[in-house]
């Protein structure tokens, strides 16, 4: 038997595959109609391990992954953690100079692809491994190796989104990765064993059910294909009982699939957040999904579980509760501070900081940024939210985003919120562009459902949120522009809404 630690994601991965790898009835991961039994799965990553170390990976030594959601992903994420070799994952659907922006930053000595990658890997000039030979049975293997890791050893670095400028490495550790994995087998009502459906790409929040799907004895189940009509077809195929959403592809969900509430009828725990989610959207998933959503709230520098807003707080009779993102969860402190780090009364807008196990240790080489986000012991999120009498937090925007308008405080998610309440707005997105008499006024980009009169609309939303908030120009656009992660990207959104309001003047 190997040596691991308690406190490590190598830890957890040992004992998943020591608990299911010798039971071949069990599968463990299934990809379009192909299936990986346990025992096979462990083999796989006891090859991709030996693998590794033939490339020269040693512990300490960064690996990066090229890899579309698939089996393989699976096996070299899980490799990674055995090794003590922290991984860098890359978005296939990010450019060229950003994949060798964070190959370079991260410091990468080996980058794993995928077969539809290769062409690509090889251009960026580092040495490569097919993600595919670690089913290959001439590969030499032996027995998992000893868990070399510390808890407070890297276990990877994940890239923020970048849409402000180049992306920054936030380093997560061993111990990070397993208060993930403890926290998601506290807070949410997992059906056991899990069906795991990968809906996102693993290289970001999907990747996080992996472990617990995993030491659940469960299932992962993956598709080379995408949108909310494939996901429905793999739900109905798997019968999948756990996926994770982000609010654009519940929207996909509400408008493409018929009869969505059939077709994920199987669903026993379905997670989302990651971005807002408009109010429409989600009291029609409530009735889609039934008494099984789970709403998160946290971000790459304290993944994915800072608060939770359970089942039971979906009650589309409590409006303001459905707006809200939960309370915080075990494990996590979390506080609303104002600009001198002191904490707000409760109703008062503040910045969402937090500490705990599950905060990041920094940024990869960015001591001042760090610094900056980790001031006062807490780590400063930017976004800002309220509390109300029972602790439930509600995000009302990012730090950044919010407009002074005449001296007023607006922030966008709550105009955005109001907007949507509209029958005729399908989604909408808010900032503030410069202004020499207000300094910055207030607008909106709309995406409508029909012919729809925008100064009605605006009504609407002075009659809601009053004067100050409601927008001074409404734009309507044919779609809200998504970053590759699927979050809404609004500095795209503000060039092109401004290039088009400066035009209509001239």
């Amino acid at each position: 038997m190997t040596a691991q630690h308690g406190g490590t994601a190598a830890g957890i991965v040992h004992t998943a595959l020591s608990r299911y790898g010798v039971d071949s009835g069990r599968t463990a991961l299934v990809h379009d109609g192909r299936t990986v039994s346990y025992p096979e799965l462990k083999v796989a990553v006891q090859r991709a391990c030996a693998l590794l170390r033939a490339h020269g990976a040693r512990p300490g030594d960064h690996v990066a992954l090229l890899l579309r959601n698939s089996p393989e992903y699976v096996v070299w994420q899980l490799a990674a953690l055995c090794s003590g070799t922290p991984m860098a994952a890359l978005n296939p659907m990010s450019s060229r100079p950003d994949q060798e922006f964070v190959l370079a930053d991260a410091e990468a000595t080996l980058l794993v692809n995928g077969d539809d990658q290769a062409e690509a890997a090889a251009a960026m000039g580092y040495p490569t491994v097919p993600a595919s030979s670690c089913w290959d049975d001439a590969v030499d293997y032996g027995p998992l190796p000893d868990d070399v890791s510390e808890p407070a050893d890297i276990a990877c670095l994940s890239y923020t989104g970048g849409t402000t400028g180049r992306p920054k490495g936030v380093v997560q550790t061993h111990e990070m990765l397993r208060q993930v994995v403890l926290m998601e087998l506290a807070e949410w009502p997992w059906p056991r064993p899990p069906r795991f459906v990968a809906a996102t790409p693993l290289s970001h929040g999907a990747g996080f059910f992996v472990l617990p799907t995993l030491l659940l004895g469960g299932l992962v189940i993956t598709t080379s294909g995408g949108g909310a009509v494939n996901l429905a077809d793999v739900v109905r195929t798997t019968g999948a009982t756990v996926t994770f959403l982000v609010p654009s592809l519940m929207h996909s969900i509400l408008a493409q699939v018929d009869d969505p509430k059939t077709a994920f009828a199987s669903l026993a725990l379905t997670v989302y957040g990651a971005s807002p989610i408009a109010p429409g959207d989600l009291v029609r998933c409530v009735d889609v999904f039934g008494p099984n959503l789970v709403q998160l709230y946290g971000q790459t520098e304290s993944p994915m579980i800072l608060t939770t807003l359970r089942p039971e707080d979906h009650d589309v009779a409590d409006p303001a509760r459905l707006r809200s993102c939960g309370l915080p969860s075990i494990g996590a402190t979390v506080v609303l501070l104002d600009e001198d780090d002191r904490p707000v009364a409760t109703g008062d807008v503040g910045e969402i900081c937090a500490r705990g196990p599950l905060v990041m240790p920094g940024y990869w080489h960015r001591p001042e940024e760090t610094a900056a986000a980790l001031r006062s012991g807490w780590l400063h999120t930017g976004d800002l939210g309220v509390t109300d009498a029972d602790g439930y937090l509600t995000i009302v925007g990012r730090k950044k985003d919010m407009i002074i308008t005449g001296g007023f405080n607006v922030y966008p998610k709550e105009v955005e919120a109001a907007l949507l309440e509209h029958p005729a707005v399908a989604d909408a997105s808010v900032f503030g562009v410069s202004d020499a008499a207000w300094g910055e006024r207030v607008v909106a980009a709309v995406v409508v459902t029909g012919d729809v009169d925008l100064d009605e609309v605006k009504a609407f939303v002075r009659e809601r949120k009053g004067p100050v908030q409601t927008p001074k120009d409404i734009v309507v656009v044919p779609d809200i522009p998504l970053t590759a992660v699927g979050k809404p990207d609004k500095p795209a959104l503000r060039r092109q809404v401004t290039a088009e309001l400066e035009g209509a003047q001239r």
